[in-house]
């Protein structure tokens, strides 16, 4: 099973005859899919046009990275979906050779398990390849969420704990042949947040907020969705309101939204990436039922 592109390959060497060829394709589903989440992330830092250029070609030429990523980089003439950005630097050495030092990274690891100090020393070797390449000259670069590289590895992970003793996948380059069996990962997230964090701004919100899980013994936070589908954790903290929820006074259910009144605070990097966004709500205002015709008062 193979992925091949200009100068890369990734491949999955598999037993011949398995008995769930379903969970193969579901591990490398989920390996392409990190792949592809490292190598969003780094473009898009180089210039936020391309985050754009990926969404609107994704839809028009389908989401193969080596495909939708060659449309980006060199346009074919009648493509006129969006301007292009002119972008400093070579973007796809950068973005080939950050992978090939993920890969790289993670291959010597053996079965060592991934910690902190690995996504550290992985996001150190991504700056310095954009120095190299030129990428870095952008007015609006900036280095990888480290947040988002833990994700992706985090997902590489999975992908490998499906796989059978002897299987194994294949990262073909320039500099040669790498192959993981197996990634086990530690990470702290709590921890790496902790150590990107620079500056934290507080804003206020008025939002209807969709239930996906309440808090009934009052102990945890709730969870909500938000219009764009993303889903967060909340407290409440209006204790009027939560003392007649908690006395059936105020019922909620299925599909149910809560228009609120709060804060979001925001933590970023010293780059300007957002790590975390944390929502407090400071006071319920309605409940709203499915259906009900949307009207917020301000």
């Amino acid at each position: 099973m193979k992925i091949i592109t200009e100068t890369n390959t990734v491949g999955l060497d598999f037993i011949s005859g398995t008995e769930s060829p379903v969970v193969l394709f579901d591990s490398f589903s989920k390996m392409f899919t990190s792949i592809i989440n490292i190598n969003t992330e780094l473009i898009k830092k180089v210039d936020p046009l391309i985050d754009v250029q990926i969404l609107l070609l994704d839809i028009k030429h389908g989401s193969i990275f080596s495909d939708y990523i060659k449309k980006i980089l060199i346009p074919e003439k009648e493509d006129n979906v969006t301007a292009y950005p002119d972008v400093k630097g070579d973007v796809l050495d950068y973005s080939e050779i950050s992978q090939s030092g993920i890969i790289d990274t993670l291959s010597e690891a053996g079965e060592r398990i991934i910690k902190n100090d690995k996504i550290n020393e992985i996001h150190e070797k991504i700056m310095g390849f954009s120095s190299v390449t030129g990428v870095d000259a952008n007015l609006n670069y900036r280095p990888p969420n480290k947040i988002t590289l833990a994700n992706a590895i985090d997902l590489l992970g999975e992908s490998t704990k499906m796989l059978a003793i002897g299987d194994k996948y294949y990262f073909q380059n320039k500099s040669g042949e790498k192959e993981i069996r197996k990634i086990y990962t530690d990470i702290d997230y709590n921890e790496l947040k902790r150590e990107m964090s620079k500056k934290i701004v507080e804003h206020p919100i008025h939002l209807r907020l969709k239930i996906k899980i309440a808090d009934f013994l009052g102990k945890s936070r709730w969870k909500f969705k938000l219009e764009n589908n993303t889903t967060i954790e909340a407290k409440i903290l209006d204790k009027e309101w939560l003392e007649k929820f908690h006395l059936k006074i105020e019922t909620i259910g299925p599909g149910d939204s809560i228009e609120i009144s709060g804060t979001v605070t925001d933590i970023f990097d010293d780059f300007g990436n957002r790590i975390d966004s944390q929502y407090t709500i400071l006071k319920v205002i309605k409940v709203h039922r499915p259906n009900e015709q949307r009207e917020l008062e301000f």
